[in-house]
């Protein structure tokens, strides 16, 4: 039965890293657009931002379901959305993104500037796949954005200098920024993981030694110290009371541990906990 334990644990915790990119399923990334459009004399009002999210949500995914996209309104419900860890990463479009866009095809290009808001505090396996997804999905839907716009100029007759065709290409510049920005004495997000793991250390630790004395005491057990080993009298005590006042000997034991954890970590190391009361 160990055995069998040790190898469900390393299955679960191995197989989730193991290829996490092919595994990944409905990983949460946001979609937000500010561009306020454009007005084209032979095409009317044009809002290539809406068309680039739309078009990102609509794409096909390998493998199936592997994102889930997520429309935001604004920007501020984009970053509520990381800081309730509710998003992997988001893509914002910018107001002046139609603008930037449609001046690739003129004398003086420019190229719009995509933010990828990140979320650290997701874990930086969530955060570095989120944004890689992010970015990828951008650049990629700009680009096809851009040859649509070039594809409509040339068949109105338009020309394109020669020189733009590589920025139709690569029509956009990705800059990163923290959706959520972590406090200075949060390891980057990972003092959460080791304060969790803290915890689950001091209960198997703890569980040891209180087992032992526990059956030591009620004389079920003998004691043993270096070379001295007691043997005490066996109470009149049933196993399953024994169990019991195990459990609640470990309620109390807990309480004190996890106290003594957060107060090192408060008043000692000084970490960011917003909240260490409710912690």
């Amino acid at each position: 039965m160990l055995t069998l334990a040790r190898c469900l644990i390393i299955l679960f915790l191995n197989g989730s890293v193991a290829n996490p990119g092919a595994d990944l399923r409905d990983a949460p990334i946001g979609l937000v657009s500010l561009d306020k459009g454009v007005f084209a004399e032979e095409a009317g009002h044009q809002n290539v931002g809406r068309q680039v999210t739309a078009g990102i949500a609509a794409q096909p995914q390998k493998p199936h379901r592997s994102v889930e996209w997520r429309t935001f309104a604004s920007l501020a419900e984009a970053k509520q959305a990381i800081g309730r860890n509710e998003l992997f990463a988001a893509v914002v479009l910018p107001h002046d993104y139609s603008t930037k866009m449609l001046s690739l095809l003129g004398a003086d290009p420019e190229k719009p500037t995509v933010t990828v808001l990140t979320n650290h505090g997701a874990g930086s396996m969530a955060s570095s796949i989120g944004e890689q997804i992010a970015e990828s999905a951008v650049r990629g839907a700009s680009s096809g954005a851009a040859a649509g716009i070039l594809q409509q100029a040339q068949k109105a007759g338009a020309t394109a200098p020669a020189a733009n065709q590589a920025l139709v290409k690569d029509p956009v510049s990705v800059t990163t920024q923290a959706g959520a920005p972590l406090g200075d004495r949060t390891g980057q997000g990972m003092t959460a993981f080791f304060y969790a793991l803290l915890l689950m250390m001091s209960g198997f630790l703890g569980a040891n030694p209180i087992h032992a004395t526990t059956d030591s005491a009620l004389g079920y057990s003998a004691n043993e110290l270096g070379p001295r080993r007691h043997l005490a009298l066996p109470q009149h005590i049933n196993r399953r009371q024994t169990l019991l006042t195990k459990y609640l000997i470990m309620v109390g034991v807990s309480a004190v541990m996890s106290a003594a954890i957060l107060a090192v970590s408060a008043f000692t190391l000084h970490l960011d906990l917003p909240h260490s009361l409710l912690l």
